[in-house]
């Protein structure tokens, strides 16, 4: 196996360019059809980072923090604006499930020693 087999491709297939536009015309729905407004732009923030985030994983095996860095700022700063008596629950979760992401992957029957 060569170096160039495990390089990820450079561009997302043509196929993919009708799910992006579903999928985003589906998170305008959504968040359309929300009651309140913090969190129909909140969930359309999120989804208008995911939808690109998770065609390029499943292109390239690769999430790009050129993305999620400057997503994850704007979420925040969105979040104290729109809806800043909810603000502490969101971060404590984003610690949670990034302490989650982090932590070691537990041991299972056949790894080590044993």
């Amino acid at each position: 196996m060569s170096i160039s087999d495990l390089k990820p491709s450079t561009s997302l297939s043509i196929k993919s360019v009708p799910v992006i536009a579903g999928t985003l015309a589906l998170a305008a729905a959504v968040a359309a059809a929300q009651t309140a407004v913090a969190p129909a732009i909140l969930r359309a923030v999120l989804v208008l980072a995911v939808v690109p985030c998770a065609l390029i994983d499943i292109d390239r095996r690769i999430i790009p923090n050129r993305i999620t860095g400057p997503v994850a700022v704007a979420a925040i700063a969105l979040g104290l604006a729109l809806d800043p008596g909810h603000e502490t629950g969101r971060i404590v979760w984003a610690a949670v499930a990034g302490g989650f992401l982090l932590s070691p992957r537990s041991p299972r029957r056949g790894d080590g020693d044993g």
